[in-house]
């Protein structure tokens, strides 16, 4: 369940127009280095990397879906 929930978050966050390309590229790279971590604890709680793997899908979410503020330009 981890793996296809990091590859929802990859594909949400490659497939957001407002994010830039810079900013999509160092998110990637995030979560490149987060995925292993999260097998990681995953082989001694597995529990605890799902909840791990629900939180980053949920702060993912909040980037994908906010458009560009004004004020940030």
């Amino acid at each position: 369940m981890t793996d296809e929930r990091i590859q929802k978050i990859k594909s949400a966050v490659e497939a957001a127009d407002h994010i830039s390309p810079e900013k999509k590229t160092e998110l990637l790279a995030v979560l490149a280095k987060l995925k292993p971590a999260i097998a990681e604890v995953a082989q001694t709680s597995e529990e605890e990397a799902e909840s791990i793997s629900r939180f980053v899908e949920a702060s993912a979410h909040e980037v994908a879906s906010k458009k560009e503020r004004p004020e940030s330009r």
